[in-house]
């Protein structure tokens, strides 16, 4: 009885499966890595051995000098400022290591937070790492004492590390660095 029982609900399965009723099981699906929101084209690379974009700091004698001394490092923020050297940080490579490592020197740090909060979304993997440790190191270097300047900028980004701290499909490592500088931004406040 069961085995007629069971033969019946086969068929009765099978003809609502031809009627389209019943949708057959499909495979499970297969993590693929989720595409960049980015064209390839306008991601920055913020790798050392990439080649920058064309731009007036490829050449500039002090661009060049500053990789090696932490004095002339001083001597190009004082020169450039905050909007200078996001400038270089957008060529990529070389030019925007330096301009990495020097915008926390910048008299004008503050007015970087907002621009390089922006330039996010154009990064991955190692170059997110390199952009969310500035961010967090140029945060740390803006005064707490000083009335804000940008602060609907220092608001945005702070929401926007705020969201990437809490993304789980970013790696842990750029995760925690999110959140510190949403800390530092915090502060800030």
């Amino acid at each position: 009885m069961a085995a007629q029982l069971l033969c019946v609900l086969s068929l009765c399965a099978l003809s609502l499966g031809a009627l389209g009723c019943v949708q057959p099981m499909a495979a499970p699906p297969v993590a693929t890595p989720r595409p960049s929101a980015t064209p390839q084209a306008d991601l920055l690379n913020l790798s050392a051995e990439a080649p920058s974009r064309p731009g007036r700091m490829r050449g500039d004698p002090y661009w060049m000098h500053a990789k090696d001394s932490h004095l002339a490092l001083a001597a190009l923020a004082e020169r450039e400022g905050a909007s200078g050297l996001l400038e270089g940080v957008r060529l990529g490579g070389g030019v925007a290591i330096v301009a990495l490592a020097a915008l926390p020197l910048v008299p004008d740090a503050e007015t970087g937070l907002g621009p390089l909060c922006d330039l996010l979304p154009r990064t991955e993997g190692e170059s997110r790492t390199r952009l969310l440790t500035s961010l967090v190191a140029l945060a740390e270097a803006v005064a707490s004492d000083r009335e804000r300047v940008a602060m609907e900028e220092i608001s945005v980004c702070r929401t926007r590390l705020e969201r990437l701290a809490g993304d789980r499909s970013q790696p842990a490592s750029q995760r925690d660095l999110a959140a510190a500088g949403r800390v530092e931004l915090d502060r800030l406040r």
